[in-house]
Formats: C-alpha cells, structure tokens, sequence
C-alpha cells in the first residue's frame, strides 16, 4: 500500500574521528511503538559534505509523534556512539487524488 505521507529526511554526522563510509543505523519508533530501521552511510568526499554526514530518507506509514535515535557501532578503535533520541511530528497525509485515462476513437 502506498502512503500519502511525505518522506522525511534524517541527517546528522558522526565526529571527526568517523572514517568515511561508516555504517550507521537509525531506529524509529511508531506512534504504535512499532519500531523501524534504516541505515546510512558516512560520505567518503569531503568536497560535497564533511566527511562523517550522513542522510537518510523514511516514510512514516501513518500520522503522529516518532523517536528516531542514530547508533554507529564500536569498530575495534572507537566505542559505539548513540545519539540522543529526536521526535519529530507528522501532522497530515497528503490528500489522495486519481487519475483515468479514455480513449478517443479516430474519425
């Protein structure tokens, strides 16, 4: 099914000592507490970011108040680091429409 929500983007970065291409993973919890994942990864270049940012792009399935939490995980040098816990609020879907096609029979 698809949803009328909007997608919302989550970014943040990681420390200085975060290496490019690092694996971080963010937790959401649902107005149901349903929990959902989605992962990022630390950009590499430098020119289009500063190296440790990441993004991700999550579409909630329905209205009302989400936890997001970002985690990286220890990498043998560095412990694992967890963010603090964000909500954010969606308010409304988008207003569903439809769309029909006829065909016209040539004179």
């Amino acid at each position: 099914m698809m949803s009328n929500i909007p997608n919302e983007t989550m970014s943040g970065s990681v420390s200085a000592e975060a290496q490019a291409g690092e694996i971080v993973t963010i937790t959401i919890t649902r107005p149901d507490n349903t929990v959902d994942t989605v992962t990022a990864t630390t950009v590499a270049d430098a020119t289009i970011a500063t190296q440790g940012d990441f993004q991700a792009t999550y579409t909630p399935p329905t209205v009302g108040t989400y936890t997001a939490q970002a985690d990286i995980p220890a990498d043998g040098t560095y412990a694992e680091a967890l963010s603090a816990p964000v909500q954010f609020v969606v308010t409304s879907a988008l207003l569903g429409r439809t769309i029909s096609l006829s065909a016209v029979a040539a004179s």
